[in-house]
Formats: C-alpha cells, sequence, structure tokens
C-alpha cells in the first residue's frame, strides 16, 4: 500500500513542560501527496500575466497568421517544461437592425506556467480550428513565441 510510515517505538513529544514518552503508531498511513486546496489557491494567486506583443501579418484576403511574443521572467527551460498552450473560441451572435443575425467568433490564446505566470491573449483574427501552435523561443531571455494561422 502507497504511503508513509512512520516509526514504530517511543518517541519523545516536543514542548517546554516535562516531557512525555508516547508510543508511536505501528500502521501505516496515507497522506496525499497532491497539492491541498489552499495551495492550490494560493499557487494561483501568484500567477502574474506576462507582457506580451501581437503581430498581425494577414494579408489582404485574411489569411497568414499572427505572431504573439510573451516576456517571461526565469529559466527558459524549466518555463517550456511546465508550460500549456491552447486557443478558444468564442461564438457571439447578434441582430444588427432588422436582418439576420450576425455570427461573429473571438478567438483568445491562453498560456499557463502553473504557480507562474497566466496570459489569455484576445487575437485580432480567429484562428484556425484544429490548428497546431508552432511554437519558437528566442535565446535565454524568457521570451517564448508562437505562431498562429488564421482563416
Amino acid at each position: 500500500e502507497p504511503g508513509v510510515r512512520f516509526p514504530v517505538g517511543r518517541s519523545r513529544a516536543s514542548g517546554r513542560g516535562k516531557s512525555v514518552a508516547m508510543k508511536a503508531s505501528s500502521r501505516s498511513v496515507c497522506i496525499p501527496l497532491g497539492p491541498s486546496r489552499r495551495a492550490a489557491r494560493s499557487a494561483k494567486a501568484r500567477e502574474v500575466e506576462p507582457a506580451h506583443r501581437i503581430t498581425d501579418r494577414r494579408g489582404d484576403d485574411g489569411r497568414g497568421d499572427v505572431l504573439i511574443e510573451l516576456e517571461l521572467s526565469g529559466s527558459l527551460a524549466s518555463l517550456e517544461r511546465d508550460a500549456w498552450a491552447e486557443i478558444s473560441h468564442q461564438r457571439y451572435s447578434f441582430r444588427a437592425g432588422l436582418g439576420a443575425p450576425v455570427v461573429c467568433t473571438q478567438s483568445t490564446f491562453h498560456l499557463g506556467v502553473p504557480g507562474r505566470f497566466r496570459a489569455n491573449v484576445q487575437l485580432p483574427a480567429k484562428v484556425r480550428e484544429g490548428a497546431r501552435l508552432v511554437r519558437a523561443s528566442e535565446g535565454k531571455e524568457g521570451r517564448m513565441v508562437f505562431v498562429l494561422p488564421c482563416c
């Protein structure tokens, strides 16, 4: 059974008063090794939004890509190992006057490094759904670059 085993035998209780000898338990106790809820909440509170820059490289026809540069402080190797990235699409529908409803799609780029960074960047164009993220990092200065193909 996985868990942590405590020593069996006599042990002393810590404290300032009289020392008391105690008999330790002979059972093994299973302690969950995942983060507690409080630790997870405090780690999320420490996450900061990094500075970012968006370069729109689309042509007149709307095809091309969007380049996102994120400035991250810290060791780039550890950041890349722990980082996750994804794209979400939100659809909005509204009526302009008496005409047919207009449907718009907004893409958002999400990047996270647990306990360190969290970025939610709204993109100027809809990113192709199902497209792979292309990531290129520049040097050791803590900059991550992503290229996102647009429709």
